[in-house]
């Protein structure tokens, strides 16, 4: 009778709540052994958020950018078991970005089914390779982000996609898994992975969460808020100059911090710094790379980072204030048509400062963004546009609404920026001298760390997106080309621009 009693508790407690299922859930401990799944400090957050809503109902959607050996995806494994096994046909699925990932999930998974105690383990009628098949009829499978077509057919209640940042199709199989989805009112979805590379679906997905135009809510792990990423301190330990900026900027980061900071970059980065910070970033804007190596100069970038701002990345346009009597820049990148590539990007610059002020990213309709370029040009005290000339309908669509301070190439005079071979070359060259001399601040967080990644390639290269830093090369290009005074040498009283810039190319609307 006491068993019984204890079994009935037990198997409440596994339904009522997730943290009383785990505390029935068996895992493999790091230290060896099996042993309960105890909630660490860093499953925390998103425990919480998975426990906002009952088991197998509608509940937030979870995107997660995370260190290394977080064990958020143990978590969250536990979390697609019970509300799948516990939930009257739902069908479930893990999908990882490859096959040694989903191997090791799966064996996890089977190892919590296999040891959970009999009263409260739903037992699957029949249990295929990397499928369980339950008794209401639903199922909970395995698979990788490889194949073009995953679970194609299979209407999923409960997802977790795994390393997401890392899936080599994204943008194709999250198109066909998300149909599957969303037409389930009471579907949830947890994402998550370490940064990805620069501009993969991941970053634009997590980027738009963190500015609240998504359903998704974002979850960032810092590994330097964590005790089990520190390591002992020897005495007479001193932190380098690196390493005070990052005890300065990060509150939380201790010696023992660095000390670990330390130990992985000599023992497993071979010191490059880029490749830690993928595995264990330190803010949402960190750790996203690039195939190649960054052709930029890393002192003069991350000497702007101090004083950078957060900006609408692949949120809602930028909303300008400007300045009274003070000229401005509006340096564009169109996107083409459809819902997926490159996104558009601009800047802007006011030109008695030399100082980026405001910055957006997304995906836009080529017309629309031309429209909302002119709008935001009349805004910025009629400022000088320059639309990047890749696409036709941006420049027509931006023309066509009677802006007329547009950017004309000063040949034939046509409208929007044209990148030849000779001035991409040129405008580097620039943006590299503007950097080094101090002459162009940027300010966005998120430019900056595209400008650390980029590898020199184009926009498409490598599957990347490098719009932001197409921006700047144009911007630096045009500062030179419109010979806007070095502030440095040449200070600029408040609300007065030189006519100077504007003598070189009398053929080009004044700014």
């Amino acid at each position: 009778m006491k068993g019984a009693l204890l079994d009935e508790i037990a198997v409440n407690a596994a339904r009522r709540s997730l943290r009383g299922f785990m505390s029935q859930t068996m895992v493999q401990k790091e230290q060896g052994g099996v042993g309960p799944l105890i909630p660490t400090p860093t499953q925390l957050p998103v425990l919480n958020a998975l426990t906002q809503s009952a088991c197998g109902e509608a509940g937030t959607w979870l995107i997660i950018n995370k260190p290394r050996q977080a064990m958020t995806s143990t978590l969250v494994t536990a979390w697609l078991l019970r509300d799948t096994m516990y939930t009257p046909g739902a069908n479930g699925l893990l999908i990882s970005n490859k096959d040694e990932t989903n191997q090791e999930l799966w064996s996890r998974l089977r190892l919590m089914h296999e040891r959970l105690p009999d009263a409260i383990r739903v037992p699957a009628v029949t249990a295929a390779a990397k499928e369980f098949k339950f008794s209401h009829s639903g199922r909970l499978k395995s698979t990788t982000a490889k194949g073009k077509d995953p679970a194609l057919g299979f209407s999923i209640d409960r997802l977790l996609a795994s390393e997401f940042g890392f899936w080599a199709d994204a943008d194709n199989v999250w198109g066909k898994l998300a149909p599957a989805i969303v037409k389930r009112a009471h579907a949830r979805v947890v994402i998550e992975s370490t940064p990805g590379a620069q501009g993969c679906l991941f970053q634009r997905m997590f980027f738009s969460a963190m500015s609240g135009n998504s359903q998704f809510q974002p979850i960032f792990i810092a590994w330097h808020e964590y005790l089990a990423y520190t390591r002992a301190v020897p005495p007479g330990m001193r932190p380098d100059n690196s390493e005070l900026v990052l005890l300065e900027k990060h509150r939380t980061m201790t010696l023992g911090h660095l000390m670990f900071r330390r130990m992985m970059l000599e023992s497993v980065y071979g010191g490059d710094e880029r490749r830690f910070d993928q595995c264990y970033p330190s803010a949402y804007t960190d750790g996203w790379l690039s195939a190649g190596v960054p052709s930029l100069p890393e002192g003069p970038l991350k000497a702007l980072l101090g004083g950078a701002q957060s900006d609408p990345m692949y949120g809602t346009p930028w909303d300008g204030h400007p300045k009274h009597g003070h000229k401005y820049m509006i340096i564009a990148d169109p996107n083409g048509y459809g819902t997926v590539g490159d996104p558009s990007a601009y800047t802007v610059f006011d030109l008695c400062t030399r100082e980026e002020v405001g910055a957006w990213e997304g995906r836009r309709d080529p017309v629309q963004f031309g429209r909302e370029l002119a709008e935001l040009g009349r805004k910025m005290n009629d400022a000088l546009v320059v639309c990047e000339s890749n696409s036709a309908a941006a420049i027509t669509s931006l023309v066509n609404t009677g802006y007329r301070n547009v950017y004309n190439d000063g040949v034939a005079a046509h409208p929007g920026y044209y990148r030849t071979a000779v001035n991409k070359e040129r405008a580097i060259v620039r943006l590299v001298e503007a950097l080094r001399d101090g002459q162009m601040k940027i300010r966005s967080s998120a430019g900056i760390h595209q400008l650390l990644a980029w590898d020199g390639s184009g926009t498409r290269a490598a599957g990347h997106h490098w719009d932001r830093c197409i921006t700047y090369q144009i911007a630096a290009d045009m500062l030179c080309i419109h010979n806007v005074p070095h502030v440095a040498q040449t200070p600029v009283p408040p609300g007065h621009v030189s006519e100077r810039m504007f003598q070189s190319t009398p053929s080009r609307p004044k700014v």
